[in-house]
């Protein structure tokens, strides 16, 4: 309430600089689930696409000060995601070595900053990581992805309860 329920838009970029649409639509359905009203598409904000802006506001540059206003967004959420997977391999007592299964595990990170676009600064950061497993390498990294993307739903949700603690009304109360 006291950040007004603010207009968020979530862009993720993949390790080669693409959007991670998946981590994108996981994240905006479960900010929707813990109570955000206003998740704006990211296609809204498509001129902030250009990846040296992007770069530019992950870094925190001070330059973009009212950018927002003219995209519907207060928070942007600008993240970056990176996986890695690997078969399973169990140890084989008959050779003395491992013997690689079919299950293949994924690992999936995300970094992200919260910016707040009227100034431009970074209001907060944060990472999470997740697991997903499947026999097929793609539905592996999804999994890692989807169930890590929720992970950062929740992170974001107490990142903005912190915030609107800190915002100072500026009333006088008297008795």
């Amino acid at each position: 309430m006291r950040l007004n329920d603010p207009r968020i838009t979530v862009i993720m970029l993949n390790s080669i600089g693409n959007h991670d649409e998946l981590a994108e639509t996981a994240l905006n359905e479960k900010l929707l689930t813990v109570g955000f009203s206003h998740v704006v598409d990211a296609d809204i904000v498509a001129n902030l696409e250009n990846a040296r802006l992007l770069e530019r506001l992950y870094n925190g540059e001070k330059g973009l000060v009212g950018v927002g206003s003219s995209y519907g967004a207060d928070y942007l959420i600008l993240g970056k995601t990176h996986t890695n997977s690997q078969n399973v391999r169990l140890p084989d007592y008959r050779t003395g070595g491992y013997k690689e299964m079919a299950m293949i595990v994924a690992n999936a990170d995300i970094t992200a900053r919260i910016i707040k676009l009227s100034t431009g600064d970074i209001v907060g950061t944060f990472s999470v990581t997740a697991k997903g497993n499947d026999v097929i390498k793609d539905n592996a990294e999804r999994n890692a992805i989807r169930t890590a993307a929720e992970n950062a739903a929740l992170e974001l949700e107490k990142k903005f309860k912190r915030l609107a603690m800190t915002v100072k009304t500026s009333g006088h109360f008297r008795l």
